[in-house]
């Protein structure tokens, strides 16, 4: 299907989150040794990249998931392996909080993990929904903080024409 996407419509690369897991708790899941999920997660993360790649050779493959530690023990996905292992294009964890000291301590968490990979490592800042609004002076250190590039995730407000987005120090383009 991911496939079919990149082949008959105009875009540039697709986005899995951190839904595309193997989530534990299933009795069937929870059987398995965590080197399995891992590879099984891998595994079928490799094949959408090869099917996306051959539909469209210069199409992105990212992955949002949750930070390494919540990904590994409650998604059954070691992300940090996939830049270094070709799965992925890029991966834009979702580093959702509400003050940028949160967010460094995240940063300076994950960052070491990543092996040489970290310039691929896109930085999720959440503006607005799932928890307090991110003020837009936080948002700014967030974007200071970050390795590479950043990501935002607005939520809801967007289709309320509820959100605002913050005036911001540095130039980030928004796509929507």
């Amino acid at each position: 299907m991911t496939a079919d996407l990149v082949r008959n419509y105009a875009i540039n690369g697709i986005q899995y989150d951190d839904h595309m897991s193997l989530p534990s708790g299933f009795a069937h899941v929870d059987a398995l040794s965590h080197s399995q999920h891992y590879r099984v997660m891998e595994d079928f993360m490799t094949q959408i990249k090869n099917s996306v790649k051959a539909a469209r050779r210069n199409a992105i493959v990212s992955y949002s998931p949750s930070t390494i530690e919540f990904s590994q023990s409650h998604h059954n996905v070691d992300w940090e392996n996939y830049l270094q292992h070709g799965v992925v294009d890029e991966i834009v964890p979702q580093y959702y909080r509400s003050s940028s000291n949160d967010y460094k301590i995240i940063i300076n968490r994950d960052i070491p993990r990543l092996h040489g990979h970290q310039t691929s490592l896109i930085g999720g800042i959440r503006l607005s929904e799932s928890g307090p609004r991110t003020p837009a002076g936080e948002v700014q250190k967030m974007i200071d903080l970050s390795y590479a590039r950043v990501s935002f995730w607005f939520g809801d407000d967007i289709i309320t024409g509820v959100y605002k987005p913050p005036k911001l120090l540095t130039n980030v383009d928004v796509v929507l």
